[in-house]
């Protein structure tokens, strides 16, 4: 008697339960889920939002219509792309645990991913060549850095891109199990094998990021030794002739913005490294140690992580860049005063025009008139 109490007791309880102990864990799970839901969600919102301000603030303001900041639109549209082609998909594979969008649009997909990753770390190896360039040889820049080579380097990324994602995974030669377009499925993973981890990996990340550092490196000393040059020459401005004055002034000038633009493609690129390292140590590794095992829940977060760079690049320019900071002000706010008196302005000049057109069809009918008789 006691005992059959005894377990009454605990299964009213909820000990003893293995049923309670499982939805316990399943609404856990439940919860993270939705919680986890949310938070891509708000990165996905993000990244769109911050990425078209980049763009649409390049494309409405002439003063951001440069050689550096072309480049950072087009790594603002591979940011679009992850958000639009890449993000969504994977949101709800997380909650469902399952892929329902059929075989083929895995591969595409995944190609995306790929495609898009490879597609930023190629624009920040260029955008580096670029601020190099800029800084060693100013007075050749506008010669080496125009803008048809700025669309032939950042076509060629893309195509690159492309090349090392479409091809190889369309094709199966990325994975060591057979590919099947016909075959329903439910897991759509980068399952890897080794040979294409490694070239993939090295042309994604190992090889440009250490070729960015050292370019940065050098970048680094050069504006630290120009730097230590203009501020012994100012000190020397009073005893300097007013043409060397402006000539120094102006030297002061362009390489204030210079460091500025360096610290803030710096900033970038290591935002970009730390996010997107963890991910390539797990890619790098799983293909060549079956053993590891790694929760569900790690890879994905490890992902997203990644995905994040792509929210995080348009707040480094509101926060360091003052012209992009004044660009998305001014984007952001609603300016009804300036239309109005545009509108009114020229609906008085639609006006005048009509007017004038009046008046001279006018004395053109007169003429016409006084001519006929």
């Amino acid at each position: 008697m006691e005992t059959e109490e005894t377990n009454e007791l605990l299964t009213l309880s909820g000990f003893g339960n293995e049923t309670s102990v499982e939805d316990s864990l399943s609404w856990r799970q439940l919860l993270l889920r939705v919680s986890g839901a949310v938070f891509c969600g708000l990165v996905i919102c993000l990244t769109l939002t911050g990425n078209v301000l980049v763009v649409m603030a390049v494309a409405t303001f002439r003063n951001l219509r440069t050689i550096t900041n072309m480049l950072m639109t087009s790594l603002a549209v591979a940011d679009i792309a992850v958000a639009v082609l890449v993000m969504p998909y994977l949101l709800v594979y997380d909650v469902t645990r399952k892929w329902s969008f059929g075989p083929v649009f895995c591969h595409v997909w995944i190609s995306c991913d790929v495609m898009c990753c490879t597609a930023s770390i190629l624009h920040l190896c260029i955008i580096a060549l670029d601020r190099y360039w800029a800084i060693t040889s100013p007075l050749l820049y506008k010669a080496i850095m125009n803008e048809r080579r700025a669309t032939i380097l950042i076509t060629g990324a893309w195509v690159a891109s492309a090349s090392i994602s479409f091809i190889p995974i369309m094709l199966g030669w990325y994975s060591d199990e057979p590919v099947s377009f016909q075959k329903e499925m439910t897991d759509c993973s980068l399952n890897v094998n080794q040979v294409y981890a490694v070239v993939s990996s090295l042309t994604s990340f190992y090889l440009p990021s250490p070729i960015m550092f050292y370019i940065y490196l050098k970048i680094f000393f050069i504006a630290r030794t120009q730097s230590r040059e203009i501020k012994r020459l100012e000190r020397m401005m009073e005893h300097v002739p007013k043409n060397e004055q402006k000539r120094i002034k102006k030297q002061s000038k362009r390489f204030t913005s210079d460091t500025k633009a360096i610290k803030t493609l710096g900033m970038i690129m290591g935002v970009f490294c730390i996010c997107w390292l963890p991910f390539f140590l797990m890619y790098l590794i799983l293909p060549f140690c079956p053993s590891c095992d790694i929760p569900y829940e790690a890879k994905s977060a490890i992902t997203w992580l990644g995905y994040i760079n792509s929210s995080i690049n348009p707040c480094i320019y509101g926060l360091f860049n003052a012209d992009f900071r004044a660009a998305f002000r001014r984007t952001l706010r609603c300016d009804c005063r300036k239309s109005r008196l545009r509108q009114m302005s020229g609906q008085g000049l639609n006006r005048s025009l009509r007017s004038v057109d009046s008046m001279e069809l006018d004395s053109i009918s007169t003429i016409k008139s006084s001519n006929t008789f």
